[in-house]
């Protein structure tokens, strides 16, 4: 830790990362599911206290922070460089996810702080999709206006006498707004607007129960759902490169696999694109019977059961074709 940083201003920092701490849920693998956390300190150099593959449960997690001593140090802290190690070494093997969310809050005195280059190292982070929070006990206005290159990152600056608001201030801006923070429900956390499409590099497969025990609100329950979906999302315009975009198809079931959309036909702008959007959606009762060649030939061979009864919901767009089999 650096000179600036008393033994009470330390003791606030544990007690804040455990708050932040007591309702994560901690991953407990390399699975992209859960939280997993690392813990450095720095002054003139940064170093770990706790790596993300140290603990996979809340209970050794926190006792690990509460247990921390401070190290004194007779440097001043340097910012900036901890953001710099902190992008390009913390982050460095994150796990393959689309959803995944970095998040890097840096605790500071504010006093004394080394932060030059914190522009381009702020630009950096970005680039990484590294969201950084810092967290000060004194106005540090360099800082301030570096961190304006994003609107997810924040700077919260408190009280240098008085802890009694501290997990106040911070619950809403960090736990909330930011790790927890879900794009498609941004309430107050954002001012501005959220990037809409959202751009995933995804494969995205829709299967339709059309079955005769579907109920027949079910066609318009899953167009209305699915038109919802595409607006928030990039599709590709070009499926067989997405570069992070997304791909869909569409099925419906019944007796037979039935596609209604492959990945390579639906395509931004494309004809299908904007039907699926506009409509209008054919709307079976039950699904569509495949005739062999002899009902083909006689069709008058067929009874009355095989006739488009009410008895069932499916819809598709034109011109679907069915599966091989």
């Amino acid at each position: 830790m650096s000179a600036t940083v008393t033994p009470a201003l330390f003791a606030r920092m544990k007690a804040m990362v455990a708050a932040l701490l007591q309702d994560l849920r901690i991953s407990h693998s390399s699975c992209p599911v859960g939280a997993r956390v690392a813990l450095l300190v720095y002054a003139h150099s940064s170093n770990y206290r706790i790596r993300f593959q140290d603990f996979h449960s809340s209970h050794q997690l926190l006792r690990a922070v509460y247990s921390l001593v401070q190290a004194r140090s007779t440097q001043r802290g340097r910012l900036a460089a901890a953001m710099r190690f902190v992008a390009r070494n913390v982050f460095k093997r994150a796990r393959p996810t689309s959803l995944g969310r970095k998040v890097a809050i840096f605790f500071s005195s504010g006093d004394s702080q080394a932060i030059e280059g914190i522009d381009k190292t702020l630009l950096q982070m970005e680039a990484l999709s590294i969201i950084p929070i810092v967290v000060t006990f004194r106005q540090v206005p360099e800082v301030v206006k570096a961190l304006e290159v994003n609107g997810m990152f924040k700077y919260i600056q408190l009280s240098n006498d008085d802890d009694s608001q501290d997990i106040e201030k911070l619950w809403d801006p960090v736990s909330r707004c930011t790790i927890c923070f879900d794009a498609c429900q941004p309430g107050d956390c954002v001012t501005g607007t959220v990037p809409n499409p959202l751009r995933l590099h995804m494969d995205l497969s829709v299967l339709v129960d059309s079955s005769f025990s579907s109920p027949f609100s079910l066609a318009g329950m899953v167009s209305n759902y699915l038109s919802t979906v595409l607006d928030g999302l990039k599709i590709s315009p070009n499926p067989e490169h997405p570069e992070n975009t997304t791909r869909v198809s569409l099925f419906q079931t019944g007796s037979h696999i039935w596609t209604s959309m492959l990945p390579n036909a639906f395509r931004s702008g494309s004809s299908r694109h904007d039907s699926f959007r506009k409509g209008p959606f054919r709307v079976w009762l039950h699904p569509p019977q495949i005739q062999t060649g002899h009902e083909a030939a006689n069709p008058g061979s067929r009874g009355a059961q095989d006739s488009c009864a009410p008895t069932g919901a499916c819809f598709g767009m034109d011109n679907g074709k069915r599966l091989p089999s």
